[in-house]
């Protein structure tokens, strides 16, 4: 090309570049193209510290400016302007009033940062890191760098930058962070070392951040995800004090049995003051304790009297694939602080967007006790909305406001009037905010105790801990939730159907835990309600994970193991840290037999949640099936380490032993199985099954007439009953047992026509490869 083309910009001739840029240039004056050499191959290396020619420069008509000098209030008014966009969800306003502050204000370093937090509301996560970035970055600038870290999956890095917030607050470089702002602060630096596979440290900040503010509810979930297990009585003391215990609040006592008696609780000093600091003082504190009647029992249950009657139905047990896994002082005088108190010196304190935000921040973590657990599972963790979480996160963000010139707010360490005097202990104003601290502390302390009874898979103690609370607590949506996954993970899955079909009800917009839901109509075989429940949550939000995974289990319910794929993928691009949909990958990826790629999810689940215990089971099975008996000996070890509860773990150590000829050693697990499970089918039957092998007639027999009630219609049980029967000479019960068997299952003739012609001798096939056995993939 020779031609004497002039490009033109929108402001005139283009300014020329450098001759040697690699997308080439044009010419300075004449308008003369000019041809480029390629680029060398290892052109990145030779660019990479060359320095960037400047921009061109447009130019602007000059014109007279009819606006004026900006008044010295102009700052002050536009802060005012972002920070009151930012509380109405204006981001865009906010962006564009940011930009005309910083502009007037030359970048200084408070319109800085509020340039960022707009750029942040706005979604512009890069643009808000690069407006925050600098060497003079305040303890606000740091906590804002970690957020947009953490939105852009730099964990590692979001740590670190909270770490450096936390020693300017230690340091005293922070004004106006006070003790639950610290622990906000704790409580995120865990979020982030979690996600960053920081596990220790996570650890050490979230059990910080509950020193000091106890009432942090996703501190203590988070602890339990990670396999840190403290005291609920240690984390959450009890407040009940002294001078109304014989009027505290009566419905807290155990529900069944109406009776109790107060023991002094165990906790320490630091912790009560840790609670004073949200809730205000309170006398000396009672937990309460006395006999329950267990929900786990025939005759006693959760629902009232009035309650449908499909609740009192008989519940049958069904085995499958292992359930998905989807707490301070002695009593002592603190500080007469009420919440009411503590309201009033914020609206002394800060301005009027100021105070909602923080006392929004009150309430959420106060509130934090009817939200759902994590990567428990995760997870369980893990499949939050995004609109929740960013506005979460702008509402955390609210201290730092405190901390700019730009702020029409007072300065935390400015001399402020005194708050209104406080209500005398014996006043009936300070008698019933003791007693609603009380009560608020002993609901939480409840919870917390059921919720790591969960993360530790003991299904009772969930339940009777449930069972305690008022009944206006126990008809809550999350509690029948927590019901519900309690009762799937001990396999209950009728009644675990029950809990979730009333929390629909009773939250009919509900997403969390409907993946634990899904699963748990896949294994009912439900697939009518299943594919019902894909198509409301998608019409809930598209972009949930769990709508996704109910999406997929209703695929995989059909075999239609590609479309099933398909969903799980797409609910792990929506959320990559749900460990639960990496694992629902690797076992379509094993019912299509790719083991190899079942692996990788499998890993990558566990890469997200070490304690999610179906990707050991996951793991277990691949090698199993590849004969690899000590790799799936090793993995099915550890997902009973994690879940010791379950059963079917248990059985499949068993079969896995069993297969190496170890009968002994796979005897006692099988037993240990049943004692966990009494009525699980799968378990019993592989016990009678080796009891056979092991000669041990009579045993086997006692289980498989057991087996037989239990599961009735399975054709197998018949069958093995039968030989059973023929090989210890009882020809005629035998010949009844295997009739049945053979109108269950007609191919089972040619099975019953060879026993009878060898006389009853053993022809057993490979060990755990079975009807039943197969039932439980």
């Amino acid at each position: 090309m020779n031609g004497t083309w002039q490009p033109q910009s929108r402001f005139g001739a283009h300014t020329p570049s450098t001759p040697t840029e690699p997308f080439g240039a044009f010419g300075e004056q004449q308008g003369n193209y000019q041809p480029q050499q390629p680029p060398p191959r290892n052109h990145r290396a030779h660019t990479q510290h060359r320095a960037v020619p400047s921009l061109p420069q447009p130019h602007l008509p000059s014109a007279p400016s009819g606006i004026g000098q900006a008044p010295p209030s102009a700052t002050t008014r536009l802060a005012q302007l972002v920070k009151h966009s930012l509380e109405h969800d204006l981001a865009r306003t906010a962006v564009f009033y940011a930009e005309r502050l910083h502009a007037l204000t030359k970048g200084s370093h408070d319109a800085r940062h509020l340039l960022s937090k707009a750029l942040f509301a706005a979604g512009q996560i890069n643009s808000a890191l690069g407006a925050v970035s600098g060497t003079d970055m305040c303890w606000a600038c740091c906590q804002l760098y970690a957020r947009c870290s953490e939105r852009l999956r730099k964990y590692r890095i979001a740590r670190e930058m909270m770490e450096r917030c936390l020693k300017q607050v230690a340091d005293g470089q922070a004004h106006g962070v006070g003790p639950l702002e610290e622990a906000t602060m704790h409580c995120q630096a865990g979020q982030y070392a979690m996600k960053g596979n920081l596990y220790d440290k996570a650890v050490t900040s979230l059990k910080e951040a509950l020193r000091l503010n106890p009432y942090l509810w996703e501190a203590f979930e988070m602890l339990g995800a990670l396999g840190s297990f403290p005291d609920p009585s240690d984390v959450f003391p009890s407040k009940r004090p002294r001078a109304s215990e014989h009027q505290g609040p009566q419905h807290m006592a155990p529900s069944a049995s109406g009776a109790g008696f107060f023991t002094p609780p165990a906790a320490s000093a630091s912790n009560t003051a840790a609670a004073a600091r949200v809730f205000g003082g309170g006398a000396a504190g009672f937990r309460i304790e006395g006999p329950r009647d267990s929900m786990t029992s025939n005759d006693s249950s959760i629902y009232p009297d009035n309650s449908m009657n499909a609740y009192t139905a008989a519940s049958t047990r069904l085995e499958g694939r292992p359930a998905v896994k989807r707490q301070r002082g002695r009593p002592g005088a603190v500080s007469a602080t009420s919440l009411a108190e503590m309201g009033e010196k914020k609206k002394v304190a800060s301005t009027k967007m100021t105070t909602r935000s923080t006392s929004d921040n009150t309430a959420n973590t106060i509130g934090g006790v009817a939200r759902r657990s994590t990567r428990l599972l995760s997870g369980l963790g893990k499949g939050i909305p995004s609109k929740v979480g960013v506005t979460r996160e702008r509402k955390r963000s609210a201290p730092k406001r405190t901390g700019s010139d730009l702020d029409d707010e007072p300065n935390p360490t400015t001399v402020l009037p005194p708050p209104p005097a406080s209500p005398t202990p014996s006043s009936p104003g300070r008698a019933e905010t003791d007693a609603a601290d009380a009560y608020i502390m002993d609901l939480v302390r409840t919870f917390a105790r059921a919720v790591q009874a969960l993360a530790q898979y003991r299904s009772a103690d969930v339940l009777e801990e449930l069972e305690s609370l008022p009944e206006e607590q126990k008809r809550s949506a999350s509690v029948m939730v927590l019901i519900g996954r309690a009762e799937y993970e001990r396999a209950d899955y009728i009644k675990a159907k029950r809990a979730f079909t009333l929390a629909r009800t009773l939250d009919p917009s509900r997403i969390w835990d409907m993946d634990i839901f899904s699963t748990l109509l896949w294994h009912l075989r439900n697939d009518v309600e299943l594919s019902f429940l894909a198509q409301e949550l998608l019409a809930l939000d598209q972009r949930a994970p769990q709508a996704w995974i109910a999406v997929g289990n209703a695929f995989s319910l059909q075999k239609e193991h590609e479309q099933a794929l398909t969903a799980f993928k797409r609910a792990v691009a929506l959320d990559p840290h749900c460990a639960y949909a990496h694992t629902l990958i690797g076992h379509e990826s094993v019912s299509m037999e790719e083991f190899e790629k079942a692996v990788s999810s499998f890993q990558s689940a566990l890469r997200v949640d070490r304690r999610h215990y179906n990707a050991w089971y996951g793991l277990g099975t691949v090698y199993q099936k590849t004969s690899k008996l000590r790799h799936a000996e090793y993995h099915f070890e550890r997902a009973a380490e994690i879940n010791p509860c379950n059963a079917v773990l248990q059985c499949c150590l068993g079969i896995v032993i069993e297969k190496r000829g170890e009968r002994e050693a796979a005897l006692r697990r099988y037993d240990h199985a049943c004692r966990i499970s009494p009525e699980n089918s799968l378990v019993r039957f592989n016990r009678a099954r080796l009891l056979m092998d092991m000669e041990r007639y009579e045993e086997a027999i006692e289980d498989l007439v057991r087996l037989k009630d239990i599961v009735s219609d399975e054709a197998n049980v018949w069958f093995t009953l039968g030989k059973a029967y023929w090989v210890t000479g009882r020809r005629t019960l035998a010949t009844q047992q295997l009739t049945v068997a053979q109108e269950l299952d007609p191919k089972l003739v040619g099975a019953v026509r060879e026993l009878m012609e060898r006389g009853g001798e053993e022809d057993e096939a490979d060990v755990g490869d079975s009807t039943m056995d197969e039932s439980a993939a």
